[in-house]
């Protein structure tokens, strides 16, 4: 054999967990033509068969071998030596024999291993052991006897808490020098079962109605031994169901912890949670595994599987006549669907007996009470009695038999796709509890279930109040000439009388009037005539577009007494009692023109006032003029000569289209005057002007006057004096 396929020497480690076991082994690797080869060389005698595991690459084997001294190869004369061409890695590994299995002399045979160093046959020689589990924590869990090299464990090691240990063997002179290199101990843990599965609480939903095989949720245990072995692979399985009920409801796949539904008799109405007890028994179920177990909490989801419903199929109800907006009647409805959800909320609907809109009905969504309101008043003298019919129905679409919600959505679970359409038009069956067509073939219910199937039916009768007095109409409206030729001569234009609205007769009131601002007329207060006080006047600011308003009021003898109020409206027929007149009476004129317009007035209404007609009078006017109608209201004057600057005065005669006119005729100013080059006539200003020039002439006038009558005054004066007068 060349020095490229000579043996290399690796010291090894046999350690099982929990059982605190060393055995030496010598572990001789060879490759010859890529065939691995292994051989076991044991401290003990030859002959003795041990169990051991042999890792290579990505491959492992266990292998029972014989192995003894001759079966170890080394060209070297040094054991450590020998070890340099190890791979420097020391493997514990698992006994194939359970700890019960062996003797006692077998227990204590591994229990220790002896490391040696040749340079011990010249000195003396001291071993160590350091790293995690010898100098480092856990501290002391493998030591080395310094003399003897003996290396032995003193505890129990736990692979879930340390899965490997990496030690270093070191062997010193006295002095404290290195004898050898330090060489690598690596020892991995192998796992035994010494854990069972365990659960955390776990819980999942699913609709009732669902189908066999639906697939519900992944129920999960753990194993806190090594993944991936036998140790730490669970079998599932369910222990018990609560509560029992008739049957199994669920099932679960052993191997992958998938839960699905088993019966297709899920009702939400009889069972909302079931508590199922999961257990898990590790080595895939095997004798002799451990086993956990846990608890799995499933709701079954509520689906609008039933019809609402009401108490009766037929209902009474009252309600007093000229009233509205008020509450009818309150119905329940009943729905063993989840309370509060779209699946129990009730919806009403008036189907028959409302086509006037007299009532309304809506649903109290905390109750789950269909409110009937009346929203238009009846009349006991029109209307007795009233029937309605009314349907129910929930506000989520109707479901039969299986999971169907084709207005929300369908809801698929993990693991469960949808399956494939059938025929031509699919609608085929879904997994996953789910069943489109179905909903096709079940609409929404619409009527009373099985003991209504017509629907409900709500007899309404309407009560009879005694009603208060009323006038009706409540407007009266009457035409009154201003013409008193025209009037009733006893002055009584109209009775308005108010009515017992129950008997339609003449009310035991008494009248009076409310409002009339005029004080147009009075009111009998037995009688309710109304009879004018005064002459009606169309051109009153009370009369607004020829309307006179007046109001009186009906007080019935009861106590307390009850009222009511009526509406007079009198429309004042214009009589012809005003004649037109001149909206100005003066203007001015420029010399250089010869025209000025006038307009006419006429309170009267059509046809007593426009067109007018205008006529100038020639007696009572200076100049010579021409008449030209502009339109029905104003005309234009024409001069027939040229005007010289000064005053003009007119007389006009105005007519009305019925012809009257007053009896005085309109007298018109006109001021001519000259003309600035702005047009602007200065007449009136130097008619002022002139005015006071004449003041003040008069005044200088009437100032020596004065003077002259002061003269004779003063002679009288001088006259009466004495000798010592001025004039003697």
């Amino acid at each position: 054999m060349d020095e490229a396929k000579k043996s290399r020497l690796i010291p090894e480690f046999l350690f099982q967990e929990g059982l605190g076991l060393i055995v030496p082994v010598w572990l001789l690797l060879s490759t010859f033509h890529g065939e691995e080869v292994m051989r076991q060389h044991l401290d003990s005698p030859p002959g003795q068969t041990y169990a051991g595991i042999h890792l290579m690459g990505d491959k492992k084997s266990t292998s029972i071998v014989t192995a003894d001294y001759s079966s170890v190869f080394c060209t070297s004369t040094s054991w450590w030596a020998c070890q340099q061409l190890a791979w420097h890695q020391w493997l514990l590994n698992s006994l194939a024999e359970s700890k019960g299995a062996r003797s006692a002399e077998q227990h204590q045979a591994i229990r220790q291993m002896q490391i040696h160093s040749d340079q011990q046959a010249h000195t003396k020689v001291e071993y160590y052991l350091t790293g995690p589990g010898a100098d480092e924590p856990p501290v002391n869990l493998f030591v080395v006897d310094r003399g003897t090299g003996s290396v032995r464990i003193t505890g129990v090691v736990d692979r879930e808490q340390y899965p490997f240990f990496n030690l270093t063997g070191i062997a010193k002179y006295t002095n404290g020098t290195l004898a050898e290199t330090g060489i690598s101990l690596y020892v991995t843990i192998l796992d035994i079962n010494d854990n069972a599965p365990r659960f955390e609480p776990q819980s999942g939903e699913v609709f009732e109605g669902s189908r066999g095989g639906t697939f519900v949720m992944q129920i999960e245990g753990k194993d806190d031994d090594q993944p991936g072995t036998i140790n730490s692979t669970i079998s599932y399985s369910i222990i018990s169901q609560e509560p029992e009920g008739l049957s199994h409801m669920f099932r679960i796949d052993e191997q992958t912890g998938k839960l699905y539904v088993k019966e297709p008799a899920l009702d939400r109405e009889r069972v909302e949670l079931y508590r199922l007890v999961v257990q898990g028994a590790d080595m895939a179920g095997a004798a002799g595994g451990l086993k956990g177990s846990g608890t799995v909490e499933i709701r079954v989801l509520d689906i609008n599987d039933n019809v609402p419903t009401l108490e009766q199929c037929e209902y009474s109800a009252s309600v007093d006549e000229n009233v509205h907006n008020v509450v009818v009647s309150r119905i329940k409805a009943r729905d063993r669907d989840l309370e509060h959800t779209d699946n129990w909320r009730a919806v009403f609907v008036i189907a028959r007996g409302n086509e006037d809109n007299l009532f309304a009905i809506e649903t109290d969504e905390n109750t789950n009470e269909g409110v009937l309101k009346l929203i238009k008043p009846l009349d006991f003298e029109k209307v007795q009695n009233l029937e309605l019919t009314l349907l129910i129905r929930n506000v989520a679409p109707f479901t039969k038999g299986e999971v169907v919600m084709t207005d929300v959505g369908v809801r698929v679970r993990e693991g469960e796709p949808l399956a494939p359409t059938s025929g031509p038009g699919g609608g085929g069956p879904v997994k996953g509890g789910v069943d489109v067509e179905s909903a096709r073939h079940h609409p929404r219910p619409t009527a009373g279930g099985g003991g209504c199937p017509e629907g409900y039916v709500i007899r309404i009768t309407v009560n009879n109040v005694v009603e208060d007095p009323a006038f009706i109409p409540a407007v009266r409206e009457i035409t009154v000439s201003e013409d008193p030729k025209d009037q009733p001569k006893d002055g009584i234009i109209m009775v308005f009388t108010a009515v017992d609205p129950d008997t339609g007769k003449a009310a035991h009131v008494r009248y009076a009037k409310a409002f009339d601002p005029g004080n147009w007329f009075t009111v009998d207060k037995h009688t309710a005539e109304i009879k004018l006080n005064k002459k009606p006047d169309r051109e009153s600011a009370l009369v607004v577009n020829g309307r006179y308003v007046a109001k009186i009021v009906a007080i019935s003898n009861e106590r307390p007494s009850a009222t009511a109020t009526g509406t007079i409206i009198i429309r004042v027929a214009d009589a012809n009692d005003h004649c037109p007149t001149l909206t100005s009476t003066h203007s001015s004129l420029c010399a250089d023109r010869k025209t000025v317009y006038i307009t006419a007035l006429d309170e009267d209404a059509s046809p007593n006032a426009a067109p007018f007609t205008f006529t100038v009078i020639p007696e009572g006017s200076q100049g010579s003029w021409h008449v030209e109608v502009i339109n029905e209201t104003t005309a234009a004057l024409h001069s027939q000569k040229n005007l010289w600057p000064g005053i003009y005065k007119l007389q006009v005669m105005l007519a009305d289209a019925q012809g009257r006119s007053c009896p005085a005729h309109e007298e018109y100013t006109l001021h001519v005057c000259t003309c600035t080059s702005w047009e602007m006539c200065h007449a009136d200003r130097r008619a002022t002007s002139s005015l006071k020039l004449s003041a003040a002439a008069i005044g200088l006038l009437l100032l020596p006057a004065g003077l002259l009558l002061l003269v004779p005054l003063l002679l009288l004066f001088c006259q009466c004096g004495g000798a010592n007068t001025i004039f003697p």
